[in-house]
């Protein structure tokens, strides 16, 4: 049975730090329903709680929650105007648009995938959703695989942008989990000209030879035994992408 300690204060044991280390879990309970962190008893980070919906509060205006991983870049931010509510920008300002009501600001994950051999298959996973796919073509066919959605796990998303023309009359097909039934809904520009293939197959083909910064971005809209994805394509010259019932 877990022991129980109830104090007002702890005081530092060693003039410097205080260390809470146990074998199994610590547990923070405030009856109050606010914890708060200080630095040196001011700039307070405040977690309320309200019938179990939590909130969290910087206590000091105009200052940003920063998120960093591991090597210290951001990632994400809380802005409130620790950003500079005025942005030099040499010859114009940029101003912040609502004053005081700051926002959230994200960093997209950026992988990059490289054909080396024709028909090679680069497999998506659910810990892909939200990043950004960048894609050096090649003399070879690429195809990419998106993950099985299953029900209840609808918005997973992909964005996939070719950086490097492909070449030798190849292309790049991305398909579903293969799952029979899957549906891709595309509406495409490309070159200016719209398109819609609603044909209701199971893998979007580019054209031969795609081009540098073609688009791709996938959303699954529902999961479970016949998916049903939309995917929006921007196609700088040529043709559109098409909707296909297999890879080729």
């Amino acid at each position: 049975m877990a022991s129980t300690l109830k104090v007002n204060t702890i005081q530092e044991y060693d003039g410097n730090d205080i260390t809470l280390d146990a074998s199994g879990d610590i547990v923070i309970d405030a009856d109050g329903d606010n914890i708060l962190f200080k630095a040196g008893g001011t700039n307070p980070l405040d977690f309320a709680n309200s019938s179990g919906q939590w909130t969290i509060n910087n206590g000091t205006d105009a200052k940003d929650i920063i998120f960093t991983q591991y090597d210290d870049d951001v990632v994400a931010r809380v802005h409130d105007g620790g950003t500079a509510t005025t942005i030099e920008t040499g010859t114009l300002d940029l101003t912040v648009g609502a004053a005081g009501k700051g926002g959230f600001g994200f960093k997209r994950p950026v992988y990059n995938v490289t054909p080396g051999v024709d028909d090679q298959e680069c497999t998506l996973t659910m810990a892909h959703s939200g990043a950004i796919i960048m894609v050096t073509g090649a003399a070879y066919d690429l195809d990419i695989s998106l993950p099985a959605i299953a029900a209840g796990d609808e918005g997973w998303h992909i964005t996939i942008v070719i950086t490097t023309a492909f070449s030798g009359t190849k292309n790049m097909e991305v398909k579903t989990s293969g799952v029979s039934g899957d549906t891709i809904h595309l509406y495409s520009n490309a070159a200016g000209t719209t398109a819609a293939d609603v044909a209701g197959d199971d893998v979007v083909r580019t054209q031969a030879d795609p081009v540098a910064g073609t688009k791709l971005e996938f959303t699954c809209l529902k999961g479970g035994a016949a998916e049903q994805w939309i995917c929006e394509s921007i196609v700088p010259s040529g043709n559109s992408p098409t909707v296909v019932a297999g890879v080729a």
